[in-house]
């Protein structure tokens, strides 16, 4: 298995996340203390798809997180 997939990119932004998540842009800036992400020179921040899917897993163990990233 192909761990880079070339239809996938290494980086994720706000919109990617945002769009994954089916949230708006505003909640994942609202919740970034919350999301594993790195800052991009310049300013901005960004995901590593894989941290992310770790984390959405962690939150998959803990129900009431998970519920907050449902709700809210």
């Amino acid at each position: 298995e192909e761990k880079f997939p070339m239809d996938e990119p290494m980086v994720w932004s706000v919109e990617d996340l945002a769009e994954k998540l089916k949230k708006g842009k505003s909640w994942v800036y609202a919740h970034r203390n919350e999301i594993p992400h790195f800052k991009l020179p310049g300013g901005g921040i960004a995901f590593n798809p894989d941290d992310i899917r770790a984390w959405l897993e962690s939150l998959r163990r803990k129900p009431a997180t998970l519920f907050a990233l449902r709700g809210g």
